[in-house]
């Protein structure tokens, strides 16, 4: 499994972004790739909401509106 995940994207260059990001703490075992399926999963979840809204006003194309709005809502699911 890992070894797909690690053909999808750069492990070591998503690794020493976030590290970066986090102020040079290191990033042991695979957290970085819990980080990256987590991130995936919000843009699937994302995806879906704006899809359903664009449904919801039969309409057959996403804006980048109809993302705005689910945004945030994605994002509070996501927090908690």
């Amino acid at each position: 499994m890992a070894e797909k995940v690690l053909k999808l994207y750069s492990r070591d260059r998503f690794k020493k972004a976030l590290e970066k990001r986090l102020g040079g703490k290191k990033i042991t075992g695979n957290t970085d790739i819990f980080m990256y399926m987590n991130f995936l999963i919000f843009l699937e979840k994302l995806a879906e909401a704006s899809e359903e809204s664009v449904d919801a006003q039969q309409s057959k194309k996403i804006r980048a509106a109809d993302v705005d709005i689910n945004l945030e809502k994605t994002l509070r699911k996501f927090r908690g």
